[in-house]
């Protein structure tokens, strides 16, 4: 092979390693995904959804596509919203970054049972029940108010994160964005 077929055939190799190693640093949103201990590809993520479903179907798809499902059983004691209310507004605040530093898309099952008691719901990862102390059903810490879900966004993303072996980084901190100005900056009184 001539030294030129040579060349080529380099440059050809590395362009083919840059872009696979491209896909598999960033996703569709924009965001920059690193992955832990091995290098993975990345599958696309199961659609979210909003839909009427028990527990089991809650569980089921958390397990089937490796995600963040919550399950809401509604009531009609003291309660503002219905199931399916809750279910909406949920899925917007586990997705804003103002919550969390580990926004993700949700799905959420939900079922209106009605009757004289509080709305309540569990949270599924990856088809595994979440519990704040670590299992013992029998004290009821998987089961939560929609209320005390909100406030354990940043945990619950934070852990499915973990779990995925996924970061994600969402903004640059301002020391980073600094030094991009300073360096911008000399670059344009060099020219």
């Amino acid at each position: 092979m001539n030294p030129t077929k040579k060349i080529a055939a380099g440059i050809a190799t590395l362009g083919l390693i840059f872009s696979l190693s491209a896909k598999a640093q960033s996703n569709d949103n924009g965001n920059v995904i690193a992955f832990n201990n091995a290098v993975k590809t990345e599958k696309p993520a199961a659609t979210p959804v909003i839909k009427a479903g028990g527990a089991g179907d809650a569980s089921g798809y958390s397990g089937k596509n490796s995600a963040l499902v919550i399950y809401i059983s509604g009531g009609q004691k003291d309660d503002r919203y219905t199931a399916e209310q809750y279910a909406r507004m949920l899925q917007v605040m586990f997705k804003d970054s103002k919550r969390t530093d580990y926004p993700t898309d949700i799905s959420v099952f939900f079922d209106e049972e009605g009757g004289d008691r509080s709305t309540f719901g569990k949270i599924y990862i990856n088809g595994r029940t979440y519990d704040k102390n670590g299992g013992k059903y029998e004290d009821g810490d998987g089961i939560f108010h929609p209320t005390q879900m909100v406030k354990l966004i940043p945990v619950v993303t934070k852990l499915y994160a973990e779990k995925n072996g996924l970061v994600v980084v969402n903004h640059i901190p301002d020391s980073d964005k600094s030094n991009q100005v300073v360096a911008s900056n000399n670059l344009e009184n060099n020219l």
